[in-house]
């Protein structure tokens, strides 16, 4: 994958400066299955990928701002899994995983970084006997940070289907979350959409304990309902804030913080319908309440209320097919200098509504041409909401027949 990016600032002297990035990646994965016996599989998985960002900053008229960074990481991922069922009653889960990461960016001291990371986990599905429908779920990860040391997570989960249509579930654990390298060291720019992500050397890893309750009713083959509570504890959260608003001529800047101690708790509802074979129709909706108990205040971008739908028509006689996705997201609470005094202030950002469209044709069975909208009502804000504008896409995409034998 390569993207190059460009984009024109105003500095607060003055001094007009063209950014130019160019971004190139490479991945490459193999995940192969060995039976074990008739009771026993085998899961195994190696990843690599490299990833280069080139940055220019090229001042109008003058040189003393002209700056250029080369960043390059490689990273490689080795994994383990055996599945192995036990008696009638039982699914036991064993794995491995490793991670190694390194960083070569004129962000690091020294110039370079290295990071490695592994995991052991377990995990048993026990279906209890003499319950009908009931499962109960215990597991445990164990996580090594070359960075932050040993945390154990552990979790606990239960399923019962109470009728051929119900299902309930409630599960508590623990987790954790230590940032990665881009949220600790490197620069991403967007200066199409209008913002710039600063990362933070200090942040700290993410833990957390949570409790979810949750059902799902399926009456018939045609419609499937649930809904979930969630509430969630949080220390060290990681989350993005704003560092600087946009101003004329400079994108909006944005970085990485901490918050000590955190809450978020809400319900989950959707539903999905296939009225007929060609039309699929889908729902949801979110409401969060959060809290940041350092400030005192709901935590900075979270929207209380989130709705999403979407649409979906294939005709597969003709070689159609359609989407339709819309989101209207609610008030979100910010923090930015809007005044120009050097004092941020907490802001809210307006409900907004977002729409893509997307309308496909099948090429006898070698491809297919599409045509597209993406954020069509063109929402977005340079100041509250920096997100890409109205983009129109036509996209071709060919494949080859594979011929009988090959």
């Amino acid at each position: 994958m390569r993207r190059n990016l460009q984009g024109v600032e105003v500095s607060g002297g003055g001094a007009v400066l063209d950014r130019l990035s160019a971004i190139e990646e490479v991945q490459l994965g193999l995940t192969p299955r060995l039976l074990l016996g008739a009771r026993s599989m085998l899961t195994l998985g190696a990843s690599g990928s490299v990833y280069r960002e080139q940055q220019l900053v090229d001042q109008r008229g003058a040189t003393a701002l002209d700056t250029y960074e080369d960043h390059q990481e490689r990273l490689g991922e080795l994994s383990a899994q055996l599945d192995r069922a036990t008696g009638d009653s039982h699914l036991l889960t064993v794995g491995a995983e490793a991670m190694g990461v390194t960083m070569e960016s004129p962000r690091l001291d020294g110039g370079t970084g290295a990071r490695a990371r592994g995991a052991l986990f377990v995990q048993d599905v026990w279906r209890v006997p003499g319950v009908s429908g009931l499962s109960v779920v215990p597991g445990a990860r164990l996580e090594l940070d070359s960075w932050y040391g040993l945390v154990p997570t552990p979790k606990l989960a239960i399923r019962w289907q109470a009728a051929p249509s119900l299902t309930l579930r409630v599960s508590a654990g623990a987790g954790y979350r230590a940032p990665s390298f881009k949220e600790l060291l490197l620069r991403f720019e967007n200066p199409g959409a209008g913002y710039v992500v600063q990362g933070s050397p200090s942040l700290r890893p993410e833990t957390s304990r949570s409790l979810q309750l949750g059902a799902e009713w399926a009456p018939n083959d045609a419609l499937w309902l649930s809904a979930n509570v969630f509430h969630n504890d949080l220390n060290e959260l990681i989350t993005i804030t704003t560092l600087k608003a946009a101003s004329a001529g400079e994108p909006a800047q944005y970085g990485y913080t901490n918050v000590a101690s955190a809450w978020t708790a809400g319900l989950e509802l959707a539903a999905q319908s296939q009225p007929t074979r060609w039309l699929d129709l889908k729902l949801t909706y979110t409401l969060t309440e959060s809290r940041d108990e350092t400030l005192h205040q709901p935590l900075e971008g979270r929207a209380r209320h989130r709705g999403t739908a979407q649409a979906g028509i294939d005709l597969d006689q003709l070689g159609l097919s359609a989407q339709a996705r819309a989101a209207l997201v609610g008030a979100r609470p910010l923090t930015g200098d809007t005044d120009a005094d050097g004092v941020p202030e907490r802001i809210e950002a307006p409900p907004y509504a977002a729409l893509d469209l997307r309308l496909q044709k099948r090429l006898l069975g070698r491809g297919a041409v599409a045509l597209g909208v993406d954020n069509l009502l063109n929402a977005g804000d340079p100041t509250l909401l920096t997100m890409p504008p109205r983009l129109v896409y036509l996209s071709l995409d060919l494949t080859h027949p594979r011929r009988d034998g090959a």
